[in-house]
């Protein structure tokens, strides 16, 4: 009996593909209305080589370039199971996209009836801020000519009350947030591009990784209603604040884990491979005791500089808001440790003034994996594309009336 055989079991296949700042990967996933658990049939990530001088020419060039290998392995595996994709979602990490909340407010002297009208007015005010705005300044990405790809509203209040079904109810003061994202048409082309050789005219869904994080998180995590979100990937730090339920805001700085390999290799004269398996010892206190000193210095130095930026981001992310008292980190398996005990121990002079606690959760690789299975080959766990399989099989089986996002 094939994957399609069956009438009465709706299946098919999407691709997955995650387009990091430092790599890129892809993943086959069968999708089954008898079964509430996707299953990933194939992965497999391709890192960006660190050999040429980085640029935004060089970065969409390797970006096209692994994009393009990756596809061609997911259609010889496919061609050897006989799949075809009938969904392609395509997932961007900074620096790749543009990304703003916009709350916009309704007042009326009078109540009136929340209604399909009210969220035409909001999307058209918000994307018209959104695109005149300053969110769309970006150092790596041209600000021009930029295409929206995502529209999603995250919480509706109506009266100053917070409500998941405001269709047809009265209301004098209606408060809604709506998350907007853009990538450049260059990008969009490039990717579409890319996919359609292998894959023609099967309709394509664009979204960001920090969405679809904090939609995962807020989701398995439904008491914690304000929380930072700490995404560290190879080039780029990404700050996130949930504030209320809320995607509030993302502050991006461009120092991830390779900046710190980087690092130990001019500091202690090694080269590349070198540096990341002296970083990836050190993290894990394997370095040898004679060693120990000059790594420690380095990397002290290393982690002060990454400690500066991020304490900046975060003052930033919270001079409108409350601080909140819970931070989430996502980063490779092999350094979840080392940044755990950096963010617990770099004493947040705002924490310490505000009288609180600072709880760091680790989102390791296996705390989505009760909701997913593998299939072999797909033996490698991936807490990227774990997470944007998940947030497409909700938005995908969500009920399409469904005004707020998942």
């Amino acid at each position: 009996m094939g994957l399609f055989s069956s009438s009465s079991n709706k299946q098919y296949v999407e691709l997955v593909c995650d387009i990091g700042n430092g790599s890129v990967g892809v993943a086959l996933v069968s999708h089954s209305s008898l079964s509430k658990t996707p299953n990933i049939i194939y992965t497999e990530r391709i890192a960006t080589s660190t050999k040429h001088k980085k640029s935004i020419e060089n970065t969409i060039s390797a970006l096209n370039n692994n994009l393009k290998t990756l596809l061609n392995k997911s259609l010889g595996h496919c061609v050897s199971k006989n799949l075809k994709p009938s969904r392609v979602s395509c997932f961007y990490s900074s620096p790749w996209f543009i990304s703003q909340t916009n709350i916009l407010n309704i007042k009326h002297s009078e109540p009136i009836v929340f209604s399909e009208s009210i969220i035409k007015k909001v999307l058209e005010e918000g994307e018209r801020d959104f695109l005149s705005g300053d969110s769309t300044k970006n150092n790596f990405l041209p600000s021009e000519d930029l295409r929206i790809i995502e529209r999603k509203i995250t919480r509706i209040k109506l009266n100053g009350y917070q409500t998941h079904d405001p269709l047809g109810k009265k209301a004098s003061n209606i408060e809604v947030a709506l998350f907007l994202s853009a990538i450049p048409k260059e990008t969009l082309v490039l990717v579409e591009g890319s996919i359609d050789r292998f894959w023609h005219k099967i309709k394509i869904h664009h979204h960001t990784f920090p969405l679809a994080s904090f939609s995962m998180l807020r989701n398995e995590f439904s008491t914690q209603s304000s929380f930072f979100i700490v995404q560290i990937s190879e080039n780029i730090t990404d700050v996130s604040i949930v504030n209320d339920g809320m995607l509030l805001d993302t502050f991006t700085f461009p120092f991830g884990q390779r900046n710190m390999i980087e690092g130990i290799e001019n500091k202690c004269s090694l080269d590349y491979e070198l540096a990341s398996s002296a970083l990836s010892m050190y993290a894990k206190g394997e370095i040898h005791s004679e060693s120990s000193k000059q790594f420690g210095d380095a990397i002290d130095l290393i982690k002060k500089d990454w400690i500066e930026h991020f304490e900046n981001a975060c003052n930033i992310l919270t001079k409108k808001t409350v601080i909140p008292s819970s931070i989430f980190l996502i980063t490779d398996s092999k350094m979840v440790t080392f940044f755990e005990v950096i963010i617990k121990d770099f004493g947040f002079n705002s924490y310490a003034m505000a009288n609180k606690e600072l709880k760091v959760y680790t989102v390791a690789k296996d705390i989505f994996s009760k909701y997913l299975t593998y299939s072999k080959p797909a033996h490698h766990k991936d807490i990227f594309l774990e997470t944007d399989i998940l947030y497409s099989d909700l938005i995908t089986t969500k009920d399409e009336k469904t005004i707020i996002t998942p």
